[in-house]
């Protein structure tokens, strides 16, 4: 987690907060995208147990 600041923290001297914000932005886009389809992928178990049964 340190790593992580401290790497955002050069990019920020390097090339600005806007390049951090677009780099939080693409991160959490990346994780809704994950959760998303972790809970699709539930469903999908769910709708396949319920048929198999």
């Amino acid at each position: 987690m340190v790593a992580i600041t401290e790497l955002l923290k050069e990019i920020e001297l390097a090339g600005g907060a806007y390049q951090v914000s677009l780099i939080t932005v693409s991160a959490l886009s990346c994780l809704l995208v994950a959760v998303f389809e972790l809970y699709r992928f539930k469903g999908e178990k769910r709708n396949t147990v319920s048929g198999v049964l």
